[in-house]
Order: C-alpha cells, then structure tokens, then sequence
C-alpha cells in the first residue's frame, strides 16, 4: 500500500491477479503500519527473547532493519539494488558478531539467526518478480560470490559442498564484473585494460578460496600480462603506464606468494613498458649521442656498483626464492 499511494495513478504491477493492487487510502496506509510495527515489535521481541534472550537487542534491531527495507516504495532500479546491498552486508555484520556468542550456535540461536534473514529473502523475492535492471544482477551475482566462496567456509565442513560454492562464487563474481564492465564502458572500442580488473578480482579471490589458490593467481598473472601487451600492441592510451605499474605490482605479488607465474609475468610486462619508452633513448642518442653515452655510463657504473655490493644478497635470496 505504500508502494501504491507513492507511485499514484502509474504503480508497476505484477501479472498476477492476486498481487495487484488499484487504489491506497493513506489514512489506512498509515492505521495499517502503525499496527503492523507494534505487532511486529511485540511479537519479534517475544520470540528472540525465548530463543536468545542474550541478543534480543542485535536480533530485534535487524529485523526491524529488514523490515523498513520491505516498506520502501521501490521495486525495481538502483535504489532496489542498493537495499538489498546494504541489508545483505547488515545481516553480515550482525552473523559476525551473533556468532561470537557459544549460545547462538545452539538450536534455539540458528533459529533466531534463520528467522532475521526472512526479510532479505522476501526483499530479492519480490524484486524478482519484476523486470530484473542491470545494478540488480550485478547486487545479486556479489551476494552469490559472496556467499559461496566465503560464507560456505563458515557453516559447512563438506569438501563437495564448499567446492561447488567456490565454483559457483567465482562465476558469479566474474559475471558481477563482466556486467559491471559493460554498463561503464562502450564495448564498440575495447580497452584491453579493462581485463585487469578481472585480474585484479581472481587475485583477490585467490586469498579466500581453498581449492587452487596458486591456479587462480596464476590466471590471473597471465590475464594482465596478456591485456598489456595487446594494448601495447594496438598502441592504446596509457597503455605503456599501464605495463610498467602492472608489472610492479605482479612482481611485488611473485615475491609476496613466492611463486613464479606472478614474478616472471610482472618481470615482462614491466619490461614491455619500458622498451616502449626505449625508442625515445634511441631519439636522444640520435641528437646527443655524446652526452647520452655520458648517461649510459654512469647508469652502467651505478649499476654494477650495486650490484657488487649486493652480490651475495641477491643470490641468497634468489636461492630462496627459486626453492
């Protein structure tokens, strides 16, 4: 009914009979939900306090969270996208710190916790129901991500089971991304640097997932080496910048995870950049050949100074490295 009184004359109806609604008289608006919130209190009070009397004020204040959600005048677009967004990372927020408690944790708490998510599940529900938009897949596809690659870990010890959730999260989070790439950008000019993102996402799932963590980095190492140097290639903007910060940050990984995929991939990217920037040395030397040979010198001096000093660190930690 509040839907109906905001929308006026031109609510989005259902094709359902039984579901759609013509007229809403705000006295009966407002009578309706005065008595609905003070049954909802009672009621909601009473049952968290007999399943969980220790987190009856954590278990009330989200389900009436949830609730406002539901009496929000929108069914569709961005703002439907962004509640359901904020009342999923609500409920996260308040499992994390419901689960702290040993009692939650008995049958009585699951029930409690089971019964504050009802409002999110009717909320994705009925959006459902109506044209789905763009922000709201990409909402629904991260929720699945993230529920299948991290949650999963928490509330189940099947390996089948938590293998499928992270087979399943990943897809959704690289669906998520792929929608998210598409609705920024016009896919009539391809930016190879768009790939870094997905990159950058098989990266951070790699820290989460426990089935081929190495397998995901290394994906994703070869993903951003493959995305610089095709835009090098096809002389795109940014992109010798592009190479050489991601051939940085591939590196650092290499060393961070001690792998080699990561390491060697960032050590090309980083060199592809830098020999795009070469042809400009070749111009100095071309007009200053005297005091570009003075630079080289110098930059061969230093280095190899460096290097000596540095000898017996630098294999030690290759060796390291290497092993």
């Amino acid at each position: 009914m509040v839907y109906a009184y905001y929308h006026g004359e031109l609510p989005s109806q259902l094709p359902f009979g039984l579901l759609q609604f013509n007229h809403a008289i705000p006295t009966l608006n407002a009578a309706n939900i005065l008595v609905t919130a003070i049954l909802l209190v009672l009621v909601a009070y009473t049952g968290f306090a007999m399943l969980a009397r220790r987190q009856v004020k954590t278990l009330l204040s989200v389900m009436l969270l949830g609730n406002l959600a539901l009496l929000l005048p929108m069914r569709e677009g961005s703002w439907m996208a962004l509640a359901i967004a904020g009342l999923f990372f609500a409920l996260r927020a308040a499992e994390q710190r419901l689960r702290q408690d040993r009692t939650m944790h008995l049958l009585e708490g699951v029930s409690a916790r089971v019964l504050i998510t009802l409002p999110l599940i009717i909320l994705v529900g009925r959006s459902l129901l109506h044209d789905i938009s763009l922000p709201l897949t990409v909402v629904l596809a991260s929720m699945v991500a993230v529920i299948g690659v991290i949650d999963s870990k928490r509330y189940t010890q099947s390996k089948f089971i938590r293998f499928a959730g992270q087979g399943i999260g990943t897809l959704a989070a690289l669906q998520a991304g792929l929608l998210a790439a598409h609705s920024l950008t016009d896919f009539n000019y391809v930016h190879f640097g768009l790939l870094l993102p997905f990159s950058l996402l098989l990266f951070m799932l790699s820290a989460y997932v426990d089935y081929f963590p190495r397998a995901y980095r290394m994906l994703a190492s070869l993903l951003a080496l493959a995305s610089v140097i095709m835009a090098l290639l096809s002389e795109q903007a940014h992109a010798p910048i592009m190479a050489l910060a991601t051939g940085i940050a591939l590196s650092l990984a290499g060393l961070h995870y001690r792998e080699k995929a990561p390491f060697f991939s960032g050590q090309l990217g980083f060199i592809s950049g830098w020999l795009f920037y070469f042809r400009y040395a070749a111009d100095a030397y071309h007009y200053a050949p005297w005091l570009s040979s003075i630079g080289l010198g110098l930059l061969v001096l230093l280095a190899a100074s460096f290097l000596e000093k540095r000898q017996q660190v630098i294999i030690r930690k290759m060796d390291v490295y290497l092993k």
